[in-house]
């Protein structure tokens, strides 16, 4: 694979090896965030004291790719086009 993009060769003309592809991928983030999600919410709920800084913490992760993107554009120059 050349390309971040690139499919693999055994998997580009089957439907079933895309959509197996798919599922793995899409699954696998999720069931991470479940698996460490769950137990902070039962913790959460045992310790009330827990909330608030558990919320500002996961608020500030969730707004970290927005800043990226938006710092990004902003700080390059444009250029000219060229005739």
């Amino acid at each position: 694979m050349t390309g971040f993009f690139d499919i693999p060769s055994d998997l580009q003309h089957s439907w079933a090896g895309l959509i197996g592809l798919h599922v793995r991928e899409a699954l696998l983030p999720v069931a991470a965030g479940l698996l460490l999600a769950l137990p902070i919410a039962q913790l959460c709920g045992r310790f009330r004291w827990l909330y608030p800084p558990v919320l500002g913490m996961t608020t500030v992760l969730y707004a970290v790719p927005s800043w990226r993107s938006s710092s990004s554009s902003s700080t390059t120059p444009a250029r000219p086009n060229s005739p």
